[in-house]
């Protein structure tokens, strides 16, 4: 195993997620994390260490996310590097399936995962980890974008092509983000990130995200104008009156207009941030007011972000977590099935810790002086 150069790493490795790459990399030390690059025979990874307690500790815990199947002799050497300098733990995350699953959560294929490769090194799997919006670190909802996306649409339920056709009758434009419009993209994440009662990331982490990946990370904004979306509601109902199905139409029409009858303004009513690699699209958050879902802004901001994805011969977008509650599919499940998918589960994190004595005594130190 050797030391090399974050140019070095970008020439040689191949990442399969975001979370590998050498931009990923730019984030984690704009972070003030501290980052390595490392290669063992054709194998490349880097490694970012968190100072704990505080960013004068030296004391740091270790992360890597990997590709593929690891070498045993790899994870050793790192392991121990990791020990050697400072490391209270190291975490690893394969990057690789262990299993796939249909779009309604039944296996469909397993692969050969080894887990003895970290056992034997003293690593322990750390468990299902809960990450937001309270999903399962290790299970992320696929879709192929493997065909034109007017045929791949075609593909979706029903459900969603109402939702983009919805967004374009009522008038709602999306907007690429510019740091112009990071603090209204930010407070627009935050009403789903308050709804499901966990932290979202604030405007530096994005502006960093969008400096570190240089136009392969980019977020949009879906904004209602209320005078313009009135007058198209107020045209949909006089145009509907004696059609099939009127009553209907009508009813959803004068629903949407008492939700903005007190708006005033043009007001941000979705946002989503995506990260772009050649293997994949990463829906990396997205989230907005409840009381404009009937505007259907998720799906028009999907569509928008597909379509780019295609466009840019990507061949698939990942919609990230799914909680595996696949018996009574949750919300988030439901929403995201609606785009016939398939499910990956991953191995899950594997943790080794060094100084356990250590690490007690930095937490007891952290709380006093709480």
């Amino acid at each position: 195993m050797k030391e090399i150069s974050a140019a070095q790493y970008k020439k040689s490795a191949h990442p399969t997620s975001f979370m590998q790459t050498v931009e990923m990399a730019k984030q984690r030390a704009s972070q003030d994390q501290i980052v390595h690059f490392f290669q063992y025979e054709n194998e490349f990874a880097f490694l970012n260490g968190t100072p704990y307690p505080n960013q004068t500790s030296k004391y740091l815990n270790f992360h890597i996310w990997f590709s593929d199947q690891l070498p045993s002799d790899f994870i050793g050497q790192l392991r121990n590097w990791c020990k050697a300098n400072n490391g209270l733990s190291l975490t690893i995350t394969p990057n690789t399936p262990k299993t796939l699953r249909d779009n309604h959560g039944k296996i469909i294929k397993k692969f050969n995962f080894d887990p003895s490769i970290f056992t034997k090194n003293n690593f322990k799997w750390q468990g299902l980890v809960l990450a937001p919006p309270g999903t399962y670190k290790q299970w992320q909802y696929i879709v192929k974008l493997d065909r034109p996306y007017p045929e791949l649409l075609k593909s979706f339920k029903p459900k969603v092509r109402h939702g983009i056709a919805t967004t374009q009758k009522t008038g709602i434009s999306i907007e690429k983000l510019t740091t112009n419009h990071l603090a209204e993209f930010t407070k627009t994440l935050t009403y789903t990130a308050d709804r499901r009662h966990f932290s979202s990331r604030d405007q530096k982490y994005y502006s960093s995200m969008l400096d570190a990946f240089d136009g392969d990370a980019y977020g949009l904004i879906a904004y209602l104008d209320p005078a313009k979306t009135r007058k198209l509601l107020e045209t949909t109902i006089k145009n509907s009156k004696g059609i099939k199905d009127s009553a209907d139409i009508i009813k959803k029409a004068q629903r949407q207009l008492e939700i903005i009858k007190d708006l005033k303004t043009q007001t941000p009513i979705y946002a989503g941030f995506f990260v772009d690699t050649p293997k994949e699209t990463v829906h990396l958050a997205g989230g907005g007011p409840d009381q404009y879902f009937p505007f259907s802004p998720a799906y028009a901001i999907l569509d928008q972000a597909m379509q780019h994805s295609v466009e840019k011969q990507i061949p698939r977008f990942n919609l990230y977590g799914v909680d595996a509650a696949f018996d009574h599919p949750t919300g988030l499940l439901k929403f995201k099935q609606q785009f016939n998918g398939f499910i990956e589960q991953l191995p899950g994190d594997y943790v080794a810790k060094f100084r356990p004595t250590t690490t007690l005594m930095l937490k007891a130190k952290s709380r006093l002086k709480l």
